[in-house]
């Protein structure tokens, strides 16, 4: 059963670089003046395959609380929710709680984002996006 969800054989990232494409002019428009934005362009320059298979174990483990309705306030969803933030941080940008608020509601309520999230299990980015969002009303005094 976990093992099926964690399966990321064929997990195909295009769709999720094809919409960041997208929006990279939004993106540079809005935060391009941001010490977060140069950061990312330093770091984001290639998706190496071990930052993609962390990526993807990441998502894999938040898929299997999602299919095991977990509680997203509960301690495992929580250190999950740390630990993709800690991700981020370490190959993309400093992800302030600000920041992470603001991903965690792209995730379900962007559809290119959902649908490529939910190919690690259905649920999940809306798991991720309610755990998420239990994690930064804990650490809202950060933002």
């Amino acid at each position: 059963q976990k093992g099926e969800i964690m399966s990321f054989k064929v997990f195909d990232n295009s769709e999720f670089i094809a919409a960041r494409d997208n929006y990279a002019e939004e993106v540079k428009r809005r935060w391009g003046k941001t010490e977060e934005y140069r950061q990312y362009s330093e770091k984001s320059s290639e998706i190496s395959p071990q930052k993609q298979e962390q990526m993807n174990a990441l998502l894999g483990e938040f898929a299997v609380l999602a299919h095991e309705d977990a509680d997203v306030t509960g301690k495992e969803a929580q250190e999950l929710v740390q630990e993709w933030r800690d991700f981020l941080t370490r190959n993309y940008y400093k992800c302030s709680i600000e920041i992470l608020s603001c991903l965690g509601q792209m995730y379900s309520a962007d559809e290119c984002f959902k649908q490529n999230i939910d190919k690690a299990g259905a649920g999940t980015a809306d798991f991720m996006t309610r755990a998420i969002r239990k994690y930064c009303a804990r650490y809202a005094d950060e933002a």
